[in-house]
């Protein structure tokens, strides 16, 4: 299927297998609908929990506002330090923790047998997915270049 500017936005062309698909669906127009779009999400994949780490009070309890603000009942704000978070999780996304090997080590008690890691990098992106390789072989990598020039990159690993 062609790639829309959503799955542009969202990467979509970097999945990594075959059995990987998009299926699109075009809502009513909001004015159209008794749901808000983020509502009908929620009804088609309840099973998704949201969990937004932020160790800066202020940070934190602006995403609170937001999250209560937006009635996001599947998203939760966790105030304090990652390390001390005791949960697993299918997606980390990372920004401004440090080098992939920091990042990597950082969320490695939180990843779910299956596992993805998505950040933003920028030139020392060769160097740092080197470092990462040597100390776990294992981790997939996909980077791709922004314009930017920083890159979007997803490591993932497990089963």
């Amino acid at each position: 299927a062609p790639i829309t500017f959503n799955g542009l936005v969202r990467h979509y062309d970097m999945r990594g297998g075959s059995n990987m698909a998009d299926i699109q669906v075009n809502l009513l127009h909001k004015e159209d609908r008794d749901l808000q779009s983020h509502d009908i999400a929620k009804l088609m994949r309840p099973d998704i929990q949201i969990t937004l780490c932020e160790i800066r009070n202020k940070r934190a309890a602006f995403l609170e506002r937001v999250v209560s603000s937006l009635q996001l009942k599947n998203t939760t704000v966790y105030q304090g330090d990652v390390r001390k978070l005791d949960q697993k999780f299918d997606v980390i996304t990372a920004l401004w923790l440090g080098s992939l090997d920091q990042i990597y080590k950082l969320v490695e008690p939180n990843l779910s047998k299956t596992w993805k890691i998505m950040t933003r990098k920028g030139d020392t992106i060769e160097q740092e997915y080197q470092a990462l390789q040597k100390t776990n072989p294992k981790i997939e990598i996909q980077i791709r270049q922004l314009e930017d020039g920083a890159h979007f990159v997803i490591l993932s690993g497990g089963q």
